[in-house]
């Protein structure tokens, strides 16, 4: 009995893991908004700096939001305060990690953990610019 649910384990993440990091083809269930898509410890800007900066960053979050979806990374990873799936929850990444830390480890998370389970990601780098800029919005 107990081999039979490890089998069936098992067979259920060999179905799904490889399809982790691939764009879905259609889309997915949404998640929730990113907490804010502010950055406190930027500095004050004039005003028509900050509207046309506003408008693309805001842009931009929605960009990866949508790649947080195509690309499946809700089956894993939670961005409300639910408790995590399989990989940890994301609500608050943006206060914890930098871009820089979040970069690194999105696209090739192997390379600095070697048994995780999360795969590489597979977009452009443009597409991992609005992911990670999602990313740090979650605070």
């Amino acid at each position: 009995m107990q081999w039979t649910r490890i089998s069936l384990i098992v067979a259920i993440l060999a179905l799904i893991l490889p399809a982790c990091g691939k764009p879905a083809e259609t889309k997915a269930s949404s998640a929730s908004p990113p907490k804010s898509t502010q950055n406190s410890n930027k500095k004050p800007q004039r005003k028509e700096q900050a509207a046309s900066t506003g408008s693309a960053n805001t842009e931009t979050v929605a960009q990866g939001k949508g790649l947080f979806q195509s690309h499946r990374c809700w089956f894993c990873h939670n961005v409300t305060d639910a408790p995590p799936k399989f990989g940890p929850n994301l609500t608050r990444v943006g206060a914890t990690l930098k871009r820089d830390a979040l970069t690194t480890w999105i696209k090739n998370p192997k390379a600095l953990k070697p048994r995780t389970t999360m795969p590489s990601f597979t977009g452009t780098p443009d597409e991992l610019e609005q992911l990670v800029e999602y990313m740090s919005s979650l605070r």
